[in-house]
């Protein structure tokens, strides 16, 4: 079982399962241990045995691609609107062209 930072892990046992998300992976000899919240709060580390399964958190995950999409698109537009008001080849002369001739002065 491989988990990260932020993975949820829940313990099945016979009176219900325990649902925590993980902190810390912790280094040392033996087993992967783990650092983790539990629902009600309480944190312990714990070495999880078969009847534990990791979740992972896939509403993280979607963010960041979120993230990464709306920087590229900015980044785009950042680059085209240099490129305008740069004038910068015939489009950009073009494009500066047509909003200039679409704007109404104020009287």
């Amino acid at each position: 079982m491989q988990a990260q930072v932020d993975d949820r892990l829940v313990v099945h046992g016979p009176h219900g399962s325990r649902i925590g998300v993980i902190l810390e992976l912790v280094d040392g000899a033996g087993p992967q241990r783990y650092r983790v919240r539990w629902a009600d709060g309480h944190e312990s580390t714990i070495a999880p045995g078969p009847d534990a399964t990791v979740e992972r958190d896939t509403a993280a995950e979607e963010q960041a691609e979120w993230e990464a999409a709306k920087a590229a698109r900015r980044a785009r537009t950042t680059a085209w609107r240099r490129g305008i008001t740069a004038g910068v080849g015939r489009e950009a002369a073009l494009a500066q062209q047509k909003i200039g001739s679409t704007v109404v002065p104020i009287r």
